[in-house]
């Protein structure tokens, strides 16, 4: 085991005071000294597959989720000292990388609320969709971002602790800045055309807006033109124009709005869960068909986010029982996992 002191000597991690751009200058493996206590790192072989490094630490799970519309999805969970390198790289990483004006999803201060504002009175849009998302950051274009930034030595290490090899994995805390940096080429040749052609566009993970006075076919498919040339592939099915009735990641954003608001189906379904959880306490998240608390309390929160005062009374129905009492469904779950709420009702990933 390596003492505290050689290992704060190899491992204690300099973070610039101020964010850098994605294209700053190379920072050199030397540079970097980690402030986390590594009792296993020289376990991994100086070389071998990604996965074979990372299964040495032995130091994450998975589990299959179900997400709504797009099947069984696999999602690890790190733990232990990958989890300790993962905390102090997620931090590394938003440092290094400053997102495009376009980028919204997994960005610090930008909500959906935001992204879908952009849009509003726009006459005309259309939204895309990546296919496949994380499976297409493969370790090429990881190792392409990483060495906008890195030496090789710091970009293979970043390598072998954030990828599984066969695309990033979902669920490590790392996946959502690096599946930004991987699409910064693209994301800056996108803004790029949008704004020779006064269009505006915004991404959330793999979901795309463009719209404008009078975006038509040929944008489509330049902007398809464009995802190509960069190695990212389209789910078709998924591309659809917007007039007047537009839904952007989950939100209403028709034309006579003056902001986003919460579709109404949406509002429908979560009075009804609040009421039944209200009258029926922990019994009513063991009935078929019900949300698990999880799911419910998540999605209060990012309601929270767009309508305060509609989450303010549904929690207010909440924290009272049928008897008077707080709800064990309030006690029980703080509603701080307002990302599942979108991973059911938006399907990011």
């Amino acid at each position: 085991m390596l003492s505290s002191r050689h290992v704060l000597q190899r491992f204690i991690l300099w973070l610039p005071s101020e964010g850098a751009l994605l294209m700053s200058p190379l920072i050199k493996w030397d540079d970097f000294k980690y402030r986390i206590q590594l009792t296993r790192l020289d376990e991994l072989p100086p070389s071998g597959s990604t996965s074979t490094r990372i299964e040495r630490l032995r130091d994450w799970t998975s589990r299959q989720v179900s997400v709504r519309r797009r099947g069984e999805r696999q999602v690890y969970s790190t733990r232990g000292d990958l989890d300790a390198i993962h905390k102090r790289i997620s931090k590394m990483l938003e440092d290094w990388y400053s997102p495009p004006v376009s980028v919204y999803g997994f960005v610090k201060g930008r909500s959906t609320a935001d992204a879908a504002s952009v849009h509003i009175r726009q006459k005309t849009a259309f939204a895309i969709d990546l296919r496949h998302f994380y499976d297409q950051v493969n370790d090429s274009k990881l190792l392409d971002a990483f060495s906008q930034v890195c030496d090789t030595e710091t970009s293979n290490f970043l390598l072998a602790v954030c990828s599984l090899g066969e695309g990033l994995p979902i669920g490590f805390r790392t996946s959502p800045t690096i599946s930004n940096m991987a699409l910064f080429k693209a994301d800056s040749a996108l803004l790029k055309y949008c704004e020779g052609r006064s269009l505006r566009i915004t991404r959330w993970a793999d979901d795309m807006t463009i719209s404008g006075d009078d975006v038509d076919d040929d944008d489509l498919n330049e902007v398809a033109n464009i995802l190509n040339s960069h190695g990212w592939a389209l789910n078709e099915r998924k591309t659809r124009f917007m007039n007047h009735d537009r839904v952007i990641l989950g939100l209403n954003a028709e034309g006579n709005l003056t902001r986003p608001h919460i579709r109404r189906s949406m509002k429908r379904s979560l009075r009804q869960q609040v009421h039944f959880a209200s009258l029926y306490g922990d019994d009513h998240f063991r009935r078929r068909g019900s949300w698990s608390r999880n799911r419910l309390m998540g999605t209060l929160s990012y309601v929270e986010s767009i309508d305060p005062e509609l989450a303010q009374f549904l929690r207010a129905e909440l924290s009272v029982s049928r008897s008077g009492d707080p709800s064990s469904a309030q006690r029980t779950f703080s509603g701080t996992g307002w990302q599942h709420a979108l991973l059911e009702h938006i399907g990011i990933n």
